[in-house]
């Protein structure tokens, strides 16, 4: 006979039986740990900054403002569907000698109207949003009271009179 292993004689190899063995699950605790990581770092950052406003108790539907407030020196914004904003110089529509302005927006329109108005003894501004405008116009509006530093704003119903105005346009 032949000097050679059995399992080469017979053509059959032998193998070791192999064990199975669990999968190591340390680096996937390691990667889920960076995970929740990431997401709380990122949650942290991304926070959003708000505005804060001041809100006094509604008057009621009889309470007019006053015409003496602030010496008359005052700023009615009358804000339009379509983003169109309308304004006058005065507490009312009585007051409109000058008539009513169109602007918009932005550096060149609303923003360079508060800046020369803050040059009043006593700068007040009438916001008077129409029922068509969007909240987001809304809020833009108020940026912009912020960003010129204009202090002293109200936030007003439109009356009969402003809705003809608004209806009539400048």
């Amino acid at each position: 006979m032949s000097s050679a292993p059995p399992c080469l004689l017979s053509g059959r190899s032998r193998r070791a039986p192999r064990r199975l063995m669990p999968p190591d699950m340390t680096p996937m605790a390691g990667v889920g740990f960076l995970l929740v990581a990431f997401f709380m770092l990122n949650s942290t950052l991304s926070r959003s900054t708000l505005l804060e406003l001041a809100m006094p108790v509604k008057p009621t539907p009889t309470a007019e403002i006053p015409s003496h407030c602030c010496g008359g020196s005052a700023l009615t914004l009358l804000l339009g569907a379509d983003n169109r904003i309308f304004y006058y110089w005065g507490m009312g529509p009585a007051f409109t000698e000058d008539g009513l302005h169109e602007t918009n927006l932005g550096s060149r329109g609303l923003r360079r109207v508060l800046l020369g108005f803050r040059a009043q003894p006593c700068p007040l501004v009438l916001v008077k949003p129409s029922d068509k405008v969007s909240y987001h116009q809304l809020v833009d509006v108020l940026d912009e009271l912020h960003i010129t530093v204009t202090t002293q704003y109200v936030l007003a119903d439109l009356t009969a009179a402003d809705k003809q105005l608004l209806v009539a346009g400048p």
